[in-house]
């Protein structure tokens, strides 16, 4: 299957693991104070990161200062992320483990405007917020 191990629905996590009891009122305050601020992305490159399992190959994005006090923000609620730092990504998709060398490309630059932050609840409903 050709479709086998892509991402259909590319994104940029800002904090993976919010809670499935945090009130929904809680997590919209949070992300309608990014409203009409500078959310860009510029994407830095296309990467990759390893395991025995699998490779990821991804667009690294820059982690500005607004992407990180949002982290920052979203991460005062109650979570089960473990990682020590946020790193931006998008991740394109998975693939067996040595073969993802010969996607990378430092050079594969873009910019573009956030204009809407999906909340992906733990129940896998999805509420959309339009930051414009």
């Amino acid at each position: 299957d050709s479709t086998y191990g892509l991402q259909t629905d590319p994104h940029v996590t800002v904090l993976y693991g919010l809670h499935g009891d945090i009130d929904d009122s809680k997590v919209a305050e949070i992300i309608n104070k990014w409203k009409y601020q500078d959310l860009d992305l510029e994407i830095t490159g296309l990467d990759n990161f390893k395991n025995d399992n699998f490779e990821v190959v991804k667009f690294s994005v820059n982690p500005t200062q607004n992407l990180q006090d949002f982290n920052r923000d979203l991460s005062q609620l109650p979570n089960s992320n473990e990682l020590p730092e946020y790193k931006p990504h998008i991740t394109v998709g998975y693939v067996k483990p040595g073969t993802s060398d010969k996607y990378l490309n430092p050079n594969h630059k873009l910019d573009f405007k956030i204009k809407h932050i999906k909340y992906s609840k733990p129940n896998r409903q999805d509420l959309l917020f339009n930051l414009y």
